[in-house]
């Protein structure tokens, strides 16, 4: 999976304002190749917004009924992503 990073010398307020803008550039591609924008562990709270752009309803169903099955009481990670 993969990361935009600011460039080296960058305007940090230029580059963020942008951040989505990047981000929507390689989820369009990602997602033509039939790729995903999260590994194996998770999507992490960078890309957790754009989560339901990217993977359909159901996946991210299943995402939260395994969540809740394995910690029902809500307290690994609390309110990061599902």
């Amino acid at each position: 999976h993969y990361n935009v990073s600011q460039p080296i010398g960058a305007n940090t307020a230029d580059y963020l304002a942008r951040w989505h803008e990047m981000n929507a550039v390689v989820f369009e591609i990602v997602l033509r190749m039939g790729g995903s924008i999260s590994a194996e562990h998770g999507i992490g709270v960078l890309k957790r917004d754009e989560l339901p752009e990217v993977k359909d309803k159901t996946a991210i169903e299943l995402m939260r009924q395994i969540k809740a099955m394995l910690d029902p009481h809500g307290i690994m990670n609390p309110g990061k992503v599902l």
